[in-house]
């Protein structure tokens, strides 16, 4: 979703009584339940009422892709770099050869 769309989050429905599904989406997918206003000081879950074509209660589910774009970028920015020093190397070939040889020979003095 990430790579292709450039999405900031993604979001679906769940039935109330698929407990497996919730407990997929919430604990292995780290998807958070959509919260509605604060009432009284307590937070109330996302209800998309009569949601399925039998009637059934839906709860409303969100996965934030921040971590996902901040690796995307730190990964592009790593594969630039890279190419940046591949097409330097090759641009400077027996010059970088060179300096490559004397780094080699020199020694370290304690």
């Amino acid at each position: 979703m990430v790579e292709n769309y450039d999405a900031k989050y993604v979001s679906l429905h769940v039935r109330k009584s698929n407990r497996a599904a919730l407990s997929l989406y919430r604990d292995t997918l780290n998807f958070t339940y959509v919260l509605e206003e604060i009432v009284a000081n307590t937070r109330l879950l996302e209800v998309e009422k009569k949601y399925y074509a039998d009637g059934e209660d839906a709860y409303s589910m969100k996965r934030d892709l921040k971590e996902l774009i901040a690796q995307r970028d730190a990964e592009r920015d790593h594969r630039m770099a890279l190419q940046k020093v591949k097409r330097t190397k090759e641009g400077k070939g027996a010059e970088i050869q060179e300096l490559e040889k004397k780094v080699k020979e020199m020694k370290v003095e304690k």
